[in-house]
């Protein structure tokens, strides 16, 4: 799969948008609830795991819609905890409404 290339936001206008709402998260104390849609979310992974951009679109089309992943701060340093879990969709019946992308 590919994703448009028709977008009305440039990627490097998109990346800084998403560090500087990550950076601000990190200022943050205690625990916080962010609600987002892939691709912040796989930016965020990006930024903790350290892969590129093109692993990064991955990890967003990989995504599952309604699932959770946890970040948490260390030392000023920006870690992935969870990733796509679906905690909420866990019975075997649940698994006909799981969807991505």
């Amino acid at each position: 799969r590919e994703l448009d290339d028709r977008l009305d936001e440039p990627w490097d206008v998109f990346t800084a948008r998403v560090a500087r709402a990550r950076q601000r998260l990190m200022t943050m104390r205690g625990k916080v609830l962010a609600v987002s849609s892939a691709g912040p979310i796989a930016r965020c992974a990006q930024a903790a795991l350290g892969c590129n951009d093109e692993k990064t679109v991955s990890l967003n089309i990989g995504l599952r819609n309604t699932a959770i992943s946890e970040f948490r701060t260390r030392d000023g340093r920006w870690d992935m905890q969870i990733w796509n879990m679906l905690p909420h969709l866990s019975a075997p019946t649940d698994h006909e409404v799981v969807t991505y992308y």
